[in-house]
């Protein structure tokens, strides 16, 4: 499957989405790796996961973005 390929025939995202999310997930790894070899002194977090929860969450808002799930 390439990256245009929509997963478990959920519509393919758009090209501004992808961007934005990896743009998170790159700013999220570079600040991730600070934090671990500052905060933890070079120590692996195993925590990660929640970690680049927060800190993704938290760049988003800081955007002015919002996700709001559709209403079933």
């Amino acid at each position: 499957m390439d990256s245009t390929s929509s997963h478990s025939g959920a519509e393919p995202a758009d090209t501004a989405t992808k961007q934005i999310i990896l743009d998170l997930l790159k700013r999220a790894a570079a600040a991730h790796g600070v934090y671990e070899a500052e905060v933890l002194g070079g120590r692996y977090d195993e925590d990660w996961p929640q970690w680049y929860a927060d800190h993704m969450a938290r760049t988003l808002a800081e955007g002015g973005y919002r996700i709001v799930g559709l209403s079933g």
